[in-house]
């Protein structure tokens, strides 16, 4: 938490600024970043006052570094530097620009192989109206399968890839004797910057 600290008083508790990160000095008040109900991170301030930050900002998993003065609050995110006037409150949508629109992430939801298909979970963090459009592929020593998805802004939800036979194949025999599978997996977001290639899918069990 931030305390408020004067000569010849006790510290204080900053009232609304317990899980703040990052805290910066923006004229009179503080600015930080915040969790999200997605966990990601969205820049706030915290008015003279106040008991409770606003936003001035969109959330997001790539939000970096913060900082602030008397004009406003410049944050990193997606890729790129953002700044918002402190007077100004955040937008209902990523706007228009030459930044990335949409963030989305697909990570592995489960550790079982049903049939043929791997379930995943999508999660959309920002994006316009019309959502996070993406897809997602798998591969070992080649592709082993892909999918598209579609996930509101704010929302997760669970997505299936159907795998290629000699991925069910090599899973049983494996699974037999106690071992297991990895799939790297690689997502595009329609208008959200470069493909991320770093996701693993670990399998250990597979029904029929």
């Amino acid at each position: 938490g931030l305390f408020a600290v004067a000569p010849g008083r006790p510290a204080t508790p900053l009232a609304g600024a317990r899980f703040m990160l990052r805290p910066r000095f923006a004229g009179a008040a503080v600015a930080g970043l915040e969790r999200t109900r997605l966990d990601a991170l969205r820049p706030v301030v915290l008015d003279p006052g106040s008991r409770t930050p606003r936003p001035l900002g969109i959330p997001s998993f790539d939000a970096r570094d913060i900082a602030a003065g008397e004009r406003g609050v410049a944050w990193i995110a997606h890729g790129c530097v953002l700044f918002s006037p402190l007077d100004s409150t955040a937008p209902a949508a990523p706007p228009a620009g030459p930044c990335p629109r949409s963030e989305a992430t697909v990570d592995s939801f489960e550790t079982t192989l049903h049939g043929r298909t791997v379930r995943l979970q999508a999660t959309c963090v920002a994006a316009p109206a019309a959502g996070c459009r993406g897809t997602v592929r798998l591969r070992r020593h080649g592709i082993a399968g892909r999918t598209r998805f579609h996930v509101a802004a704010g929302r997760e939800r669970t997505i299936t890839v159907r795998v290629k036979a000699r991925i069910g194949r090599l899973l049983r025999e494996r699974a037999q004797h106690g071992g297991h599978l990895i799939l790297r997996s690689t997502t595009r977001v329609a208008d959200g910057g470069p493909p991320s290639k770093g996701g693993v899918v670990f399998l250990d069990a597979v029904t029929s």
